[in-house]
């Protein structure tokens, strides 16, 4: 019977360590906030490819999540009103509504287009 107890004892550890691992094994998504496409540039996330070289001038607002074990980035931004129809031109509209896509980058626009969700995911992990 004590023998049944430990082992019982010592499934439950080891379940509660596999949860726990499940749990937090994403140690490397960093969550960064850039007020202007500016900052962004001097932490070189376009020169590293975390952001597209398209965003305009005006992007502002922007929070950026990027998963270095899955090689993802998703987040959001906004930029100026008079800016959106140039930065539209550079995508290619998608089945969704208001969902574009550039390269590895898929867009969604709010219904008024005053922010700008984004997900890229690159082939490799």
């Amino acid at each position: 019977m004590h023998k049944l107890s430990l082992s019982l004892v010592l499934l439950a550890i080891s379940l509660m360590g596999w949860l726990l691992f499940l749990t937090f094994r994403n140690f490397h998504a960093v969550i960064d906030h850039y007020s202007t496409r500016e900052e962004a540039q001097v932490d070189r996330l376009f020169e590293r490819g975390w952001l597209p070289e398209i965003l305009p001038d005006s992007t502002f607002d922007m929070v950026i999540q990027n998963d270095l074990d899955r090689n993802t980035s998703t987040g959001s931004f906004s930029l100026k009103k008079k800016d959106l129809p140039a930065f539209l031109a550079h995508l290619r509209e998608t089945s969704q509504p208001r969902t574009y896509q550039y390269q590895v980058w898929t867009f969604t626009l709010t219904p008024g287009g005053e922010k700008i969700f984004y997900r890229m995911q690159t082939s490799s992990p």
